[in-house]
């Protein structure tokens, strides 16, 4: 769920839909359709564990006629998050250096041994949560 300070449509509400990028590994959620300023995702990402500390977020307004509309970023340091069990964080998003809103995203952490040499690996589980007022 975000809660942003407006809404970049004027006419319609806004479809937006969250990037996240953590190293070279890109997740792309579905856009909350008319979401406007307070779109839900029931959705959950992974990621496999790298040696990437910052986890970015984009909100994006899906365009069917034209070119995506960029809403906002954010940045959330996951070496806090490192240890086993589930987190509920709230992430600051801005757009050209201002505040527009904020980000709740439910985190999960799980170390897990890979197959077949055993290495240790870490996957990070991002649930969006549809949270309601």
């Amino acid at each position: 769920m975000a809660e942003l300070k407006t809404d970049k449509n004027i006419v319609f509400k806004a479809d937006p839909y969250c990037v996240l990028l953590l190293g070279n590994q890109k997740r792309v959620t579905k856009p909350c359709k008319s979401g406007g300023n307070k779109p839900m995702w029931d959705e959950t990402v992974v990621f496999e564990r790298s040696n990437e500390e910052i986890l970015t977020i984009q909100l994006w307004d899906k365009d069917l006629v034209s070119k995506d509309d960029f809403i906002a970023t954010g940045m959330l340091n996951i070496c806090q998050l490192c240890k086993a069990g589930t987190k509920v964080v709230w992430i600051d998003l801005f757009s050209n250096g201002e505040p527009i809103g904020r980000l709740l995203v439910e985190t999960e952490f799980a170390p897990f041994m890979k197959a077949p040499s055993c290495e240790e690996v870490y996957s990070h589980a991002i649930n969006f949560i549809p949270t309601h007022y």
